[in-house]
């Protein structure tokens, strides 16, 4: 364990706000413009795509596929109410 001054506590707390503020600025952002957030990760994909691809690197190997929208899992798939899991269970007997 190290020992830390203040000054670096501030800068530490300083840098891990400022990334919290930015993801979620990001986020309200996307809702008032109404970007959906999978156009984003497929934006900042191809970008990195792109710069791997003029260093040299394929871009399939080190970043993986594409991000790929998921299919929407309508509601009416899921069951209403679930048995709760003690239903049909007989009660306890104390042994004596």
């Amino acid at each position: 364990m190290g020992c830390y001054t203040a000054a670096e506590a501030a800068v530490v707390q300083g840098a891990t706000g400022v990334m919290l503020v930015r993801g979620g600025a990001t986020r309200l952002f996307e809702r008032l413009t109404g970007r959906d957030p999978f156009e984003r990760r497929r934006a900042a994909h191809r970008a990195n795509a792109e710069f791997l691809s003029e260093m040299g690197l394929d871009p399939d190997r080190v970043l993986g596929p594409p991000p790929v929208r998921e299919p929407h899992i309508a509601p009416a798939a899921y069951p209403a109410a679930l048995p709760h899991p003690a239903a049909g269970l007989t009660p306890a007997r104390a042994v004596v």
